[in-house]
């Protein structure tokens, strides 16, 4: 979401935990003890240009963060309409994957999630590849052993992935967590067709 404030609107993000929502809310209030993101503000920074970030430079982009995050929402993706309403972009990372070793399980995780995405709006992604476990600080998680080809699978109903949309990114250092690599992807959604007596009405010219 550091990359995202300086382009987007507003933000809500969205957990299924309300603990983790919690944490949030005391990064924004500015807590004592709310968890620092600053390192990962520091290299988004860098990801975007910035070689040699200042502490004033991530002050400034945190700043601006915490202005454009609007709301916090309780969401689980079992639920076929997670939120009531759409969004133009859509970003789910290590989610759907991480939640379920069922391949049926994260099919369904995946249209439940994609489905908040508006006609012509955009999905982005990220899931460990071929991930059918992970550790962190020794404790066990569930992968769900997707790649790029089922991603796009699970897309190409309702989505245009152009060549160059998925990428797999090696991260051979995390093979002892249980995954070597990552896939990143992104894709739009197609605009609904017009009902079929709109489209028959619009053949005749119209009164003036």
């Amino acid at each position: 979401m550091f990359a995202a404030a300086e382009v987007a609107s507003e933000i809500h993000l969205g957990d299924y935990l309300p603990a983790n929502l919690a944490e949030i809310r005391r990064w924004l209030d500015r807590a004592p003890g709310a968890h620092d993101w600053r390192p990962f503000v520091r290299h988004t920074l860098r990801c975007e240009g910035n070689r040699c970030p200042t502490a004033e430079q991530v002050a400034a982009r945190e700043d601006l963060t915490r202005t454009k995050i609007t709301a916090l929402l309780r969401v689980d993706g079992r639920d076929p309409q997670p939120v009531e309403r759409e969004y133009a972009t859509v970003v789910s990372a290590y989610c759907a994957d991480s939640a379920t070793a069922d391949r049926a399980a994260w099919q369904s995780f995946m249209r439940h999630i994609t489905g908040l995405v508006s006609p012509g709006g955009l999905f982005v992604t990220a899931a460990l590849r071929r991930c059918r476990g992970y550790t962190v600080a020794g404790k066990a998680f569930a992968g769900a052993d997707v790649d790029g080809h089922d991603l796009r699978a699970v897309l190409r109903p309702g989505f245009d992935m152009p060549d160059g949309s998925i990428e797999v990114v090696p991260v051979a250092r995390r093979a002892p967590h249980g995954y070597a690599a990552i896939v990143l992807c992104r894709a739009r959604r197609r605009l609904r067709p017009a009902p079929a007596r709109a489209r028959a009405e619009s053949r005749f010219p119209q009164p003036v």
